[in-house]
Parts: structure tokens; sequence; C-alpha cells
């Protein structure tokens, strides 16, 4: 059945309503479909770039540090003693280590210096520890930074957060090359003469 329809005076014919409906469905369709395909698009990129962001982080997830101990050495200094975990299978490098508030407010640039801070060389897969002539007390923890074994640099904050660096480690902590770098101990050294506190 053709349809008529006057608009400003004039009559026109559109043609069979059923055409007419079919049309704008057909056009409702065809963006509703658009939609949906940007929809999962959008869903695969970002999928995609969690996966790549995971793969990513894997071996940082897998690294973290703590204060092991505190001691009185025989030069009747306190030591800090570091644990350096790394869990995964292959070593971190540029490893930085310093004495920092467990819940540090803003930026506390007091402990960004040498005399809080040990950097390591080269940790490789297991447990080892490093020293820091420097006490801690119970409200303090260990910032630690490290180059991972592709080379993206991480810092995991005293506080177990960890997040990517955008520079070197120790560009990071604004130390300049050339740096004392250090190895890892396989055991916390304790003298028989030390006194262990804390």
């Amino acid at each position: 059945m053709e349809t008529t329809i006057k608009l400003l005076g004039v009559t026109m014919a559109v043609g069979d309503l059923a055409t007419w409906v079919t049309g704008i469905v057909t056009i409702f369709l065809f963006f509703a479909t658009l939609k949906q395909i940007s929809n999962e698009r959008n869903i695969r990129v970002k999928n995609e770039k969690e996966l790549l962001q995971k793969e990513k982080i894997k071996q940082a997830e897998l690294v973290s540090t703590w204060v092991a101990d505190n001691v009185i050495n025989t030069n009747g200094e306190p030591e800090t003693w570091i644990a350096i975990s790394n869990l995964s299978l292959q070593p971190i490098y540029q490893v930085i280590v310093i004495i920092a508030p467990l819940n540090p407010k803003g930026d506390d640039l007091m402990f960004r210096n040498a005399s809080v801070t040990a950097c390591i060389s080269i940790a490789p897969p297991g447990l080892g520890y490093s020293r820091i002539v420097f006490l801690a007390d119970k409200l303090l923890g260990v910032e630690l930074a490290f180059k991972d074994v592709k080379g993206t640099c991480w810092l995991r904050k005293a506080n177990g957060e960890i997040s990517e660096l955008n520079m070197p480690t120790y560009e990071h902590y604004e130390f300049h090359l050339p740096l004392s770098w250090e190895r890892l101990y396989p055991e916390i050294n304790k003298p028989s003469t030390t006194t262990t506190f804390g």
C-alpha cells in the first residue's frame, strides 16, 4: 500500500510504509553493528595491553626486599642487614636499596643519600643480603630500585608498591656514576662479638 504525506502543502508519495520501517531498522542495525565492532576492538586492544604489561612486570613482581636484621659490628657501629629476594630465574642489575619510611608522606629526601644506601651490581636468583651502616628502626623499611633482564627499571617502595621507572636506577636517586657497586652476601655476617638488637 502506497502512502502519501503532506509536507508544507505538498503531497508526496512515500512508498510502502513497511519499506520505510525496514529501511530505518536497517540503518539502525548498521550503526549498532559498527558500534559493536568498535567496542570489541577497544576491548581486544585493552586486553592485549594488559597482557603485555603483565608479561613486562612478571620478573619485577618476583623481586622484594626487607630489613633482615640489625646488629652492632666489631667496630661498635650499627649495621642494618637488608634481604633481597629474587624469586625469578634470571638476575637483576644496578640494584639500589635505600632505607625509607614505611608510610612516607610525600617524597622524603632525607633518606636519599649514600649513608643509607647500598648499590649492588647484580642480584642473582635466590636470597642475598646487603649491609648498611645505619640503624633502621621499626618505622623504617627498604626501597628497592633495579633493572630487569629485559632492561626495564623498576621501583619497589617500602610499602610494597611497584612501579616502572623511566630512567636508570641511579638517576632516580640523583646519584652520579661511577658508584661503588657491591656484591650480595649469601648470609648475614655476624662476628662472634656482634650483638643483635631490635
